[in-house]
């Protein structure tokens, strides 16, 4: 004679499609007349019927996608925060060359120290006037040397190491922080879907 757990085991290996170890014509019979076995059969059918539903149908993402791409990759029309930058990456990249050939008022190794740190803000710079969109990327870099700029610009001041028109030479640097972080609002706008078309420059 059958056992309900024999029976159950078969019912589970064919549903899995394996093989049971009994004859299906005993499982049948015997779900037939045990309403326990009978109740497992229709417990597991219903779970592979749930697994194996049809796929919901999505929306097609790729335009969304796409444009996402486009907007992150810069793909913006020229601002004035966007010309003021460029302007002043031209600005400070002459600055720099200046340092780096020596021709600075500071001891020529430290000049050329600062210039070639210079010189690698300004390509951070470009890179934000080439792509906008990067512009939330260099804002802390911007923070960063404006920042020292200032702090160490006011204590040379007050200490008469140098004078204020000279430290007025960091102006352009400045000027780089407010539109970096000008571009940088811009972007959020623009990814939040508060721009109009995206517009190639």
């Amino acid at each position: 004679m059958t056992d309900c757990a024999q029976v159950q085991e078969a019912i589970s290996a064919l549903a899995d499609g394996e093989d049971p170890g009994l004859d299906p014509s005993l499982v049948e019979a015997h779900v037939a007349t045990c309403p326990s076995c009978r109740s497992q059969r229709e417990f597991i059918h219903g779970l592979r019927r749930s697994k194996l539903r049809e796929a919901e149908t999505q929306d097609d993402l790729a335009p969304a996608v796409v444009r996402s791409a486009r907007m992150l990759d810069g793909v913006w029309t020229w601002t004035f925060p966007r010309g003021v930058l460029a302007i002043c990456a031209v600005v400070i990249a002459l600055t720099s060359f200046g340092d780096l050939l020596g021709g600075s008022e500071i001891d020529g190794h430290d000049a050329r120290h600062l210039g070639a740190f210079s010189l690698a803000y300004v390509i951070a710079l470009g890179v934000v006037v080439v792509r906008p969109a990067r512009a939330r990327t260099v804002l802390p870099i911007s923070v960063v040397v404006t920042a020292a700029l200032v702090i160490t610009a006011v204590i040379d001041v007050a200490d008469g190491a140098v004078s204020l028109s000279r430290e007025l030479s960091h102006t352009p640097e400045i000027i780089s922080l407010i539109a970096v972080w000008a571009l940088t609002r811009q972007g959020l706008r623009d990814a939040s879907g508060d721009s109009g078309p995206i517009r190639s420059v």
